[in-house]
């Protein structure tokens, strides 16, 4: 894709004459138009809802793009066809009257046709406040955390629509679990909770959840390291104050069980963030009013998306209006779909807008995107709508400790003790093992790779009726080479698991015996059988985090060294992973050091299987029953 040619329409008073301003037009840094034009701000304030929307955008488009300021924007259309515009707003700070206008509402000429700026996949829109512009480097982490906050206090003012938590929570979470690990989310739910089971499903796709009130201090609390803040909630502009309100919840011991209002102020807000490094890239205020300025004021600054932006946030999603639940739920949705597709906030949000439009409404336009980032790009292109199709799912798992090994007992193999704790930092894992069909691309890719022995491969193809098996016949060498190709061909990092994380995924950190509980279940696994059964075909035996099929069905290589000899194990407990065991690549493989498989497979039996259990083999070895999973790292 072509870069988007970057348009700037600058707007500046012109001299001392009321009305007046200086329109400039540039392409990236050269000027191309620039012109004294008549702007009534009055008459556009006035003519807000008197006509269509079509008729009121226009007349904001010839407001700006008048005489050889509209001229060259034509030329320039035509010129590059059907390749991005990237359009930004920029009203000085001394045209404080024109920054009440909803420029979001304007249509242009584009064309044949007359459509709005805003909602135009090829005119990504966004107002650029000036002050400490930037062009920074998107954020190239693997996996983004987003700050979740959802306020629904008590004794709100009349007219306040009700906020249904554990729906909001639900439509996000079925969106980001579509993201195969690509978000991270924290969530505080505040007074109202959630559900048990929505709760526990949460809990198993990886999120962290916060109880307690959802108020400014525990919004702050959680905030450090986050990529993103979303806060849902309701809000208000204090006409004749100047001062954007959000309707937080009380922290207060006393209130706190009423579920009291903390009504919190844009300058407690953004003083709030002086003691956050680094600021979050985005802010994402579903709030009404949270963008929306007096018609009438002298301050620079009015309302909480600006001042945020002017406190150093590169990236302020708000609400210039009243914007009704439905429009907030979906636009929510539909905005992060998108930005975690390709890492454009301005383009995320006109596909957003145009989602909700509807050429006889408004409320497609009350979102509202100040920028201080030049060309828009938040994170790094490497989303869930750019996996390539052969690339496994995955899940996440958040970091922290976790009880590994078992305690010491008879029945207990001594490789197996003493338990401890692991401290291990955020990761993403396979949901399941690779299967046929994911390792198939990377035969039919590398002419060098020998294709899978003892699976019923033929020509360098897997049999048609067990794609969706896992793959077997691999020797740890093959599946390390198949974690190479990948990152290769993708750009993100694949490796095997250590035994420490391949552990944790299927146990959690409450100790349990088996990935579902402490009780075994003959239903939730593949074992005592005569072969492999698709990876998805157990799905109540899923792990705490949603890993599929990690007892039975196939063994599975990590990257764990376990020693030279077969027993007692070199590398025993407690588990270190800068002890010399960790295989970061076939070259760190010691002559006759064997590799620590985990899981079981089909031919074991129930009594012999748990989270715990080791097990290694030489990793030249290739069987019917071993495969593998991979890690994503973040």
């Amino acid at each position: 894709m072509p870069p988007p040619f970057d348009v700037t329409i600058s707007i500046t008073p012109a001299g001392n004459a009321s009305g007046e301003y200086v329109v400039e037009f540039r392409a990236g840094d050269q000027t191309l138009a620039q012109v004294n034009a008549q702007i009534d701000r009055q008459a556009l304030l006035e003519a807000e809802h008197n006509f269509s929307a079509r008729d009121y955008g226009m007349r904001l488009y010839q407001a700006v793009f008048t005489d050889a300021v509209g001229r060259a924007y034509q030329r320039l259309i035509g010129r590059v066809g059907t390749e991005t515009v990237r359009i930004q707003l920029q009203i000085s700070l001394l045209a404080l009257e024109l920054h009440a206008l909803p420029w979001e509402r304007m249509f242009h000429d584009f064309g044949s046709a007359e459509t709005p700026l805003a909602t135009s996949a090829q005119t990504p829109f966004s107002r650029f406040l000036v002050t400490g512009a930037m062009n920074q480097q998107p954020v190239q982490d693997r996996i983004l955390r987003l700050l979740v906050a959802i306020a629904f206090p008590t004794n709100l003012p009349d007219g306040m629509a009700e906020i249904d938590v554990a729906s909001e929570v639900t439509a996000l979470a079925d969106l980001l679990t579509k993201l195969r690990g690509r978000v991270a989310a924290t969530l505080l739910p505040g007074r109202s909770g959630l559900p048990a089971e929505l709760r526990q499903r949460l809990e198993q796709e990886g999120w962290q959840i916060v109880n307690g009130v959802t108020s400014w201090d525990n919004i702050q609390r959680h905030l450090p390291g986050k990529h993103g803040l979303h806060i849902l909630a309701h809000g208000q502009l204090k006409q004749g104050a100047d001062q954007a309100i959000l309707f937080l919840e009380d922290e207060d011991a006393k209130r706190v069980a009423e579920g009291k209002i903390h009504r919190v102020t844009d300058e407690e807000i953004v003083a709030g963030l002086d003691g956050v490094h680094p600021l979050p890239q985005l802010v994402f205020l579903a709030a009404c009013e949270s963008a929306k300025r007096p018609e009438r004021s002298a301050n620079a600054f009015v309302g909480l998306g600006q001042k945020l932006v002017k406190a150093g946030v590169p990236a302020v999603v708000a609400m210039q209006d009243i914007v009704p639940m439905e429009l907030a739920h979906n636009l929510t949705l539909d905005f992060y779909r998108r930005l975690f597709g390709h890492g454009q906030v301005d383009l995320a949000l006109n596909e957003a807008r145009n989602l909700a439009f509807k050429r006889d409404e408004f409320n497609w336009a009350i979102p509202v995107l100040f920028l201080r980032l030049k060309d828009g790009l938040l994170f790094a292109s490497n989303p869930h709508d750019a996996l390539k199709a052969f690339e496994p799912a995955i899940v996440f798992v958040r970091g922290g400790q976790f009880f590994m090994g078992s305690q010491g007992a008879a029945s207990v193999p001594d490789n197996e003790t003493p338990q401890h704790t692991v401290d291990l930092e955020d990761y993403a894992i396979g949901k399941y093992p690779v299967t046929n069909e994911e390792y198939a691309e990377f035969i039919k890719r590398v002419k060098s790779q020998d294709e899978p022995s003892e699976a019923r491969w033929f020509n360098r193809k897997p049999p048609a009726d067990r794609l969706k098996h896992p793959v077997t016949g691999v020797s740890w060498h093959d599946a390390v080479a198949y974690c190479v190709w990948l990152s290769k061909e993708t750009g993100r990092r694949y490796r095997l698991p250590s035994e420490a994380e391949w552990e944790k995924a299927a146990r959690g950190t409450d100790g349990r015996r088996y990935p579902w509980s402490d009780t075994w279940d003959d239903r939730y696994a593949n074992v005592g059988g005569q072969g492999t059964t698709p990876v998805a075909a157990h799905p109540l035996g899923a792990s705490p985090y949603g890993g599929q099929g990690m007892l039975g069905n196939v063994e599975e290589w990590t990257r764990s060294l376990w020693g030279a000899q077969w027993t007692p194990p070199e590398f025993g407990y407690p588990f270190d992973e800068n002890d010399g065991r960790a295989l970061a690549t076939a070259d760190d493989l010691p002559a006759q050091g064997k590799v620590i498989h985990r899981g079981g497979s089909y031919n074991s039996q129930a009594g012999a299987l748990s989270c715990t259990v080791r097990s290694c083999a030489d990793p030249s070895s290739k069987t019917a029953w071993r495969g593998f999973r991979v890690v994503m790292e973040g």
